[in-house]
């Protein structure tokens, strides 16, 4: 593992194209299961990133090299006010060429420290994830980082899954203080 300085900051318009790479790469190990028009995660150049980039309750983190200044990594952080205050994070996305570096436990612990600033009035609200079931892998990570299975869920976009496939969400939570 080579140590990388990073950077990390809000996502800004001009970031799209470096962002819409490392998402859809990162994301291309899901494509097996998906038709054909819904391959890539993000479509229209990253234009859903646009939209998550200006929604309240979400950030969206970009990581550079701080020594390039090349963008090599990305995620989601969200939140949830109310009466069940949580929290959680998705999209965490990171280079190729930057893989098996730490980056996404950074990336994630970054996620996670957005959402406690978030939600630091309610001292019982907890972080939720949803990991795809046909990602083993993923889920022992997630276990690794403090998150047990509570529950599956449906896949909420079955018009985009080939037949033959049977695709659920494991919901993974932690409690969100430390």
């Amino acid at each position: 593992r080579m140590a990388v300085n990073l950077v990390i900051r809000p996502f800004s318009p001009e970031d799209r194209p470096a962002v819409t790479q490392i998402v859809n790469q990162a994301f291309d190990c899901d494509a097996f299961f998906k038709k054909e028009p819904f391959k890539q995660r993000l479509i229209n150049d990253g234009e859903e990133l646009l939209r998550i980039a200006v929604d309240p309750m979400c950030a969206l983190l970009v990581a550079t090299d701080a020594e390039t200044n090349e963008i090599v990594a990305v995620v989601r952080a969200y939140w949830v006010h109310g009466d069940s205050p949580h929290g959680g994070f998705g999209m965490l996305a990171v280079a190729q060429s930057r893989e098996r570096m730490g980056i996404g436990k950074t990336m994630a612990r970054a996620a996670e420290a957005r959402v406690r600033e978030e939600l630091k009035q309610y001292p019982d609200f907890f972080f939720e994830i949803s990991v795809i079931n046909l990602q083993p892998k993923l889920v022992t990570w997630y276990e690794r980082q403090g998150y047990n299975v509570v529950a599956t869920a449906p896949f909420e976009a079955p018009h985009i899954v080939l037949d033959g496939y049977d695709i659920t969400f494991n919901i993974m939570r932690k409690a969100g203080t430390v």
